[in-house]
């Protein structure tokens, strides 16, 4: 619930300073009559309660958790799901026997996400859960299914 709260928090800064600043540039770069300003534009009302309605319902859509069926020979090597994190641009930041996490390399792209990409991956006897941003972990799952699709066929070849 915490966690829900921090983000809804970031979101509703995040829309409110990119709404300004976009409402800033097409005002100040349009012909407007004299004495009209920005903040008249609106109902700022009705705005508010908008930005607030997005910012508490994004992090119920935008944050997700995945559970992935493993098999034992894809368990038995953790290169491939190393090379999966690097394949998506991801770096461990803590591990664990039964637990890793994860951020992205890239700082600005942490910087957009407003440091919310964190990818907690729980391991456990034939399953890897999956949780994080909703793009991410839809990647994650993904990759690994593909992975041990690749790995079956190889077999059977």
């Amino acid at each position: 619930m915490i966690k829900h709260l921090i983000r809804s928090i970031k979101y509703l800064i995040f829309i409110s300073v990119l709404f300004s600043i976009i409402v800033a540039v097409m005002f100040y770069t349009s012909a407007h009559e004299p004495g009209i300003q920005p903040w008249d534009l609106f109902k700022w009302k009705q705005i508010v309660i908008f930005f607030v309605a997005v910012a508490a319902i994004y992090p119920l859509f935008g944050y997700w958790k995945r559970e992935v069926a493993v098999s034992e020979k894809f368990m038995s090597n953790p290169a491939v799901l190393r090379g999966i994190f690097d394949t998506l641009h991801f770096e461990i930041y803590q591990e664990s026997p039964n637990r890793i996490l994860l951020h992205h390399r890239n700082g600005f792209i942490r910087f957009m996400r407003l440091y919310e990409d964190t990818i907690t991956i729980d391991i456990a006897e034939g399953f890897i859960t999956i949780e994080g941003q909703r793009k991410d972990v839809v990647r994650f799952v993904h990759n690994i299914e593909w992975e041990q699709t690749r790995n079956k066929d190889r077999d059977e070849d």
